[in-house]
């Protein structure tokens, strides 16, 4: 956190100068310098951990011109808080060691598994990044990995709708339900909403509060996560060589104030990017219509256009 916002004003005040911007890499040669004299607290901790959060830091500051270039809505980089700030950081992957059980972190030292059988102790790993979570701490490594060409499944074409309430119907008459994981924790959200409320804040039991609000939360977000990631592993591997969706514009679709939060948990967003990638890697094919072609207005037989369909219309 600091290091990163250590370059991103370093990078404002380069800007402000007219000066010629610094590469990362300059950066970290600057940083040492101010090592060994002002910042000597940054020996208690890996030099890896630096590296990479100054090229967090200066691929975002990338990314900002990139989309003004693009057209784009640009998102200038923000500097990171104590209290708010991701507790996160990523190290080398030569600089820990991997079991089925334990991993071994430069400096912490072993830190044992809460569960096994995960992490692919053989393959080359390339880095590990650590975070916390509600409370909890996570390790997410990034190895080196021969994957095999895969076959592709029947030789059949579908495509596949998505709704409120059916999350997906395919056009050879699959219905997949909706979860509904943020309808169904509403009523006890709530609660938990108006119980942190009424904490004093900066006390300790708002921050217990807060904690149990935020693992409930946690939990809406992983019901609909695995939910989403069972349909899209189960359309890409199995059931097609082309899979056909429409290219839904979300944004548009949630400033109807009657629908968005249901559009929201239905995460159709989310559904379009896993599917891209779990196609590239089980060999389908995805295809994306455009979003004004009538393809629920349209028979699938017969191919007459229905002007004037309604979201009662469910057939």
């Amino acid at each position: 956190r600091f290091v990163y916002n250590w370059a991103l004003n370093y990078w404002i005040n380069e800007y402000k100068a007219e000066n010629k911007r610094s590469s990362w890499m300059n950066l970290s040669n600057e940083s040492t310098k101010l090592k060994r004299t002002e910042y000597t607290w940054m020996y208690k901790y890996p030099n890896c951990i630096k590296t990479y959060a100054l090229k967090n830091c200066d691929q975002a500051y990338q990314n900002f011109f990139r989309n003004i270039k693009n057209g784009k809505t640009p998102s200038f980089p923000k500097f990171k808080s104590r209290k708010t700030a991701p507790k996160k950081f990523t190290i080398n992957g030569c600089k820990i060691k991997l079991t089925e059980t334990k991993v071994r972190l430069p400096i912490i030292g072993w830190i044992k598994l809460k569960e096994h059988g995960y992490i692919p102790v053989n393959n080359k790993v390339l880095s590990a990044t650590i975070s916390e979570k509600c409370g909890r701490w996570y390790i997410s490594i990034a190895t080196e990995e021969e994957v095999p060409e895969s076959t592709p499944g029947h030789e059949h074409i579908i495509g596949v709708d998505l709704g409120i309430k059916h999350l997906a119907v395919t056009s050879d008459e699959v219905f997949y339900e909706n979860p509904k994981s943020l309808y169904k924790q509403e009523r006890k959200l709530k609660r938990l909403d108006r119980e942190l409320s009424r904490k004093v804040k900066g006390s300790k039991n708002r921050e217990k509060a807060k904690l149990i609000r935020a693992k409930a939360y946690e939990k809406v977000a992983n019901i609909r996560k695995h939910y989403l990631h069972e349909i899209t592993t189960e359309l890409a591997r199995t059931k097609s060589v082309v899979i056909v969706i429409e290219d839904l514009n979300v944004s548009g679709m949630q400033k109807n104030h009657h629908l968005a939060k249901a559009i929201s948990d239905a995460s159709f967003a989310e559904f379009r990017r896993m599917l891209e990638y779990k196609c590239k890697w089980y060999g389908s094919e995805l295809i994306i219509i455009d979003r004004f072609f009538p393809s629920s207005k349209t028979c699938s037989n017969c191919g007459a256009i229905k002007d004037d369909l309604t979201l009662k219309d469910r057939a």
